[in-house]
């Protein structure tokens, strides 16, 4: 999903590590028109761990679902 230039994923909870989280994202058929494919490497597999940084003051628990959001020209949220 775009949105203007930020890029939004849908991602799950997989890990809490101190005052950041790992999720888990399903990359999309629409990685292979992505500008930032070269860079990202999430087209090459279905799902993928990364480490992110809750912007929410919001308590989250291993099996919540989260928004991604990074900008399009980063390559990756």
């Amino acid at each position: 999903m775009y949105n203007n230039s930020l890029v939004c994923q849908e991602a799950k909870v997989v890990a809490i590590k101190g005052s950041g989280v790992q999720v888990k994202i399903l990359a999309r058929s629409a990685c292979a028109q992505c500008q930032a494919k070269n860079i990202c490497g999430s087209f090459e597999t279905e799902e993928k761990i990364i480490d992110a940084v809750p912007i929410s003051s919001t308590p989250l628990r291993i099996g919540d679902t989260v928004t991604l959001t990074m900008e399009e020209k980063l390559g990756w949220v």
